[in-house]
């Protein structure tokens, strides 16, 4: 059997499209009541390294894929809840349909606002150590993705690069044609996200420790 914490990431890598199916199932048998949340997980030896920041990325990233397709009318919040609870334990469940209403009342201002506190909520939890500033570096590093997150999840569901790129263009008319080829690169490049590509967390990594070291 997995154990909580292989498990728990298998929850949080399920990619949106999988988790709102989820939700128009039966639900499941009885399940750990943290599981995909933060209250089940044990950090080795107090100190949180680098299994803790993948998690906490992952555990960002999730919603984030959510709330993405909320702005793009892909889904509803009530969708998103109900998602949350068929997949989550109930005591992570709580705590996600706590953020999707905050995101839903204005709380968080966006989806990048929500990442970015999910992000320090588990960094703190995990033992971390981070710093205020951490908060809105993650919320930069989500909001610089949100064009990279659309063509992938595009291209993840079966629309080619030439269906994409010209639904970004009628989107963004003035975006620059360089970074709009740069991103359909990134997006198109290696296998689907759901066949395992980890493009939006290895850039997420890129974007959070040239942050984090002052580099531009």
């Amino acid at each position: 059997m997995l154990n909580f914490r292989r498990q728990t990431l298998l929850i949080l890598a399920l990619s949106a499209v999988a988790l709102a199916a989820q939700a128009q199932q039966s639900p499941s048998a009885a399940k750990d009541p943290d599981l995909g949340g933060l209250g089940g997980y044990t950090v080795p030896g107090g100190v949180g390294g680098a299994p803790e920041y993948n998690f906490c990325v992952m555990y960002a990233k999730r919603t984030w894929h959510l709330t993405n397709m909320i702005d793009e009318g892909e889904l509803t919040v009530e969708q998103a809840k109900q998602a949350s609870r068929k997949i989550m334990g109930e005591n992570a469940a709580r705590e996600e349909i706590a953020d999707f209403t905050a995101f839903e009342d204005k709380t968080y201002a966006s989806g990048n606002a929500m990442a970015g506190a999910r992000f320090y909520r588990c960094a703190e939890k995990l033992q971390l150590n981070p710093q205020p500033s951490h908060r809105a570096k993650a919320e930069t590093c989500f909001s610089k993705m949100r064009l990279l997150e659309y063509a992938a999840r595009q291209r993840n569901a079966g629309k080619n690069r030439d269906q994409v790129q010209a639904s970004i263009k009628q989107r963004i008319p003035t975006l620059p044609a360089d970074f709009l080829s740069a991103t359909l690169n990134l997006a198109y490049g290696g296998a689907r996200l759901s066949e395992g590509n980890t493009i939006i967390e290895d850039v997420f990594n890129d974007c959070f420790s040239r942050n984090e070291s002052g580099a531009k």
